[in-house]
């Protein structure tokens, strides 16, 4: 028996985006400024493209660990469940 959790998924991201857009953006907003903001993305989103080419499907840990490692070493100190959700955020965005 097979069972397909597409719909459960794609209902589970949609919340995630959900949260997002109404916690992570506000609380970055209050903190930070727009160039700040965009550097933070940009430098979040090329991360999270170097963790999927280095690291094979499945080891989602280890991925989000070497962007959180990355974040560090280039001086971004901020709330790291702050920065979590940005990652996760931006690879559901590559995903779709």
């Amino acid at each position: 028996m097979t069972i397909d959790l597409t719909e459960i998924v794609l209902a589970l991201l949609s919340v995630l985006m959900a949260l997002v857009t109404r916690r992570l953006i506000p609380w970055l907003n209050s903190k930070t400024s727009e160039q700040q903001r965009r550097n933070l993305q940009a430098m979040v989103r090329v991360l999270v493209t170097a963790a999927e080419q280095l690291y094979q499907a499945g080891e989602g840990e280890r991925k989000l660990t070497y962007v959180e490692d990355q974040l560090k070493r280039a001086g971004y100190t901020m709330d790291m469940v702050g920065v979590r959700n940005m990652i996760e955020a931006e690879v559901h965005r590559l995903a779709v």
